[in-house]
């Protein structure tokens, strides 16, 4: 901050001027999300920790007038420490298994001590001569399987933990899928198992798991651009097709949607008897996905749609795609998601390959569980590797992101429906097309960057150090900064958008970015504008008077009066709306 006066912890008062002592507002932004029932009590700002943006000492996020707006790894976007690609890269094709389905079954069925675990797969007598034995170190040939597929529910009829666990479909000699994703680790010989250079590992899950069993830790070491995934699509429940009745509503997924203040989320009126909360939908002629939010008087509310190959895909960093062309007479088909007990998923390693494919982890398509009934379950995630991303997942914990040692240290978050709170702690997240059904908190330094109309029901509470940037919002709920800032930035029809009510609490900015302006896009609500301190809101502010010098007092807080000063400012509080300019 400016030289000032300590204001910090002064009652906000409406006088109608502040003495000439009080200098000009100057800027120091700083954003933290925490929401709603059972927030973090406020603390004080912490320092910035590793991956923070511009982190002063103080843990504020500081952005100088006419820089450049920081982003999060994501895709095309620039990473925080290097400048975005011209052109995004051109990635080779993985080399290509040149071994036959037997001589990969015969690796898989190597254990990580040498000993055999498919007695109905032919042993080749040089694997079984040369024995040895596997440690997290030194993977045995289990660790050159690229597919593994797993059916707890034996869907197939025919799988077993003695078969070869490399084919969805079961043939002769043990070649078939596993019953257990413990099988599976018993081979490799580890749940941290150091995969040869390059090599990558997907687990297909054919069935989803029952509850308390086969729990899924798994965190090996890659390198060379391996990635490491896991997917239950392939064991989603097809609820049937029907097609789109009526030309949908709202702001976003079809032609013409615009998004605006007291605007509601894509709706489909009269939707199909499938359709209900946490379903996922394909449009099969447009391919891409979306969720169903909720289903009310027949009308389901629905994220926003993004294609089916970039939620999916493996290649290049995340860069989650928005298809906006849904229609009436679209054909869509719902699935039911399998839950599958997931603890800890995440690679080690840094890597890009010459064809900037990532080292990364990535998880996709099924139910992660709240085992305690009560949304007090926690899902850890820490990225460790150059991208994390996790796509069409439903998650009914609370899910809770540390700032870790991973490149950038960031994730991406992109079609899944959360349930349960979500926490970011000193960590960064790029959010695509979310629903957030709860509150979501931003703490400590965290920087969560919100694109591609994330869906927020629950607040969105932004404390101590914390940062969030949108490309686009919706909320109808509240959208709260203690020692915070939320930066909106002019980005495509990018805009923080709904009926939500905007509140500013000591230390806080709500900062129109690059051009954007309060009235078309950073504070396109129907909901009220505040600033609060001590328990008290106020929905008036001052504004500098440049004639004499002085603050003026008594300025409502609304988009266009702050769009016509600048700012409007609690000089007290050291908070503002503002677009940098006074």
């Amino acid at each position: 901050m400016g030289a000032k006066r300590d204001f910090t912890h002064e009652e906000f008062d409406d006088d109608s001027r502040v003495d000439a002592g009080c200098p000009r507002f100057s800027l120091s932004l700083s954003l933290s999300l925490s929401c709603g029932k059972g927030a973090p009590a406020l603390q004080s700002a912490v320092d910035g920790g590793a991956g923070t943006p511009n982190a002063s000492s103080n843990g504020n996020v500081a952005i100088e007038a006419g820089s450049a707006l920081p982003t999060i790894n994501g895709g095309s976007r620039a990473l925080l420490d290097e400048p975005a690609a011209t052109q995004p890269p051109i990635i080779p094709a993985p080399p290509k298994d040149t071994r036959t389905p037997l001589q990969i079954s015969q690796a898989a069925c190597t254990r990580s001590d040498g000993k055999w675990a498919c007695p109905q797969v032919k042993r080749p007598v040089l694997l079984g001569a040369s024995g040895g034995s596997a440690t997290a170190a030194t993977c045995g040939p289990a660790c050159t399987v690229g597919n593994w597929y797993i059916d707890p529910q034996n869907t197939t009829t025919c799988a077993a933990d003695t078969n070869s666990c490399t084919s969805a479909t079961c043939g002769s000699s043990g070649v078939g899928p596993c019953v257990t994703f413990a099988q599976i680790v018993t081979r490799l010989g580890s749940t941290s198992p150091q995969y040869p250079f390059a090599q990558s590992a997907t687990f297909n899950f054919l069935s989803g798991q029952s509850a308390g069993v086969d729990s899924i830790f798994f965190t090996p070491l890659m390198s060379g651009g391996g990635f490491l995934k896991l997917t239950g699509l392939a064991g989603a429940t097809n609820l049937g097709t029907a097609s789109i009745p009526g030309t949908p509503t709202g702001g976003y997924g079809y032609t013409g949607a615009v998004a605006s203040a007291g605007g509601t989320e894509m709706t489909v009126a009269s939707a199909p008897g499938t359709w209900a909360a946490k379903v996922l939908l394909n449009n099969t002629m447009r391919s891409s996905y979306a969720f169903v939010d909720q289903v009310s008087g027949g009308n389901a509310t629905l994220s926003q749609p993004q294609t089916v190959a970039s939620l999916t895909s493996t290649a290049a960093l995340p860069n989650p795609v928005v298809d906006n062309d849904w229609a009436a007479g679209d054909n869509v088909t719902a699935y039911s998601l399998i839950t599958l007990n997931l603890k800890k998923w995440a690679t080690s390693g840094g890597d890009l390959s010459s064809g900037s494919q990532p080292t990364a982890t990535y998880a996709t398509g099924f139910i992660i569980p709240d085992t305690s009934g009560s949304g007090a379950s926690e899902f850890i995630v820490t990225n460790t590797s150059a991208a994390l991303y996790y796509s069409l997942l439903v998650v009914n914990s609370r899910l809770e992101m540390a700032s870790g040692p991973g490149r950038s240290p960031s994730a991406t978050f992109a079609a899944d429906y959360f349930a349960g709170a979500v926490t970011f702690l000193g960590a960064q997240a790029a959010l695509y097309g979310n629903i957030f059904a709860n509150t979501l908190n931003s703490n400590s330094g965290g920087y969560v960057e919100c694109l591609n109309n994330d869906v927020h029901r629950g607040i969105i509470f932004i404390l101590g150090g914390g940062f969030i940037a949108t490309g686009s919002l919706f909320s109808n709920s509240n959208i709260e900064a203690q020692m915070g800032q939320v930066a909106c930035a002019e980005v495509g029809s990018g805009a923080i958008w709904g009926s939500y009510t905007a509140e500013l609490f000591p230390n806080s900015t709500w900062y129109a970015y690059n051009g954007a302006t309060f009235t078309a896009s950073c504070l396109l609500t129907t909901g009220a504008i505040k600033f609060i301190n001590g328990g008290t809101s106020y929905t008036t502010g001052h504004i500098y008077n440049a004639s004499t010098g002085l603050w003026d007092s008594g300025i409502a807080l609304n988009p266009t009066q702050i769009d016509d000063a600048g700012a409007v400012i609690a000089p007290k509080m050291v908070s503002a709306y503002t677009n940098g300019s006074n």
